[in-house]
């Protein structure tokens, strides 16, 4: 499946499909880590949503400067992905 394939198919999901097909796609020995990362940002914009005062642009700032670098912190899927060479399949 080319990067195009992949990305249609996840433009077209629900975000459980698409996270499902993300974690698929990585290579085998990343998986659960990947899975362990996807599941922690997802946690922490699940405890966003009872704040009703927060917009969009809040959200996104947060995910970018915390929920993304604290869960790639707790489960390091990068250094999975550099040392399985990064090949997606």
């Amino acid at each position: 499946m080319t990067d195009k394939d992949l990305s249609k198919q996840i433009e077209l999901s629900t975000p459980e499909e698409a996270k499902n097909i993300v974690v698929e796609s990585l290579p085998i020995q990343c998986r659960s880590i990947g899975l362990s990362f996807f599941n922690c940002v997802e946690g922490q914009i699940l405890k966003l949503s009872s704040d009703i005062s927060l917009n969009y642009t809040d959200i996104e700032a947060k995910m970018t400067n915390e929920f993304v670098p604290n869960c790639m912190e707790k489960f390091n899927l990068e250094a999975c992905l550099t040392k399985n060479d990064s090949n997606i399949k």
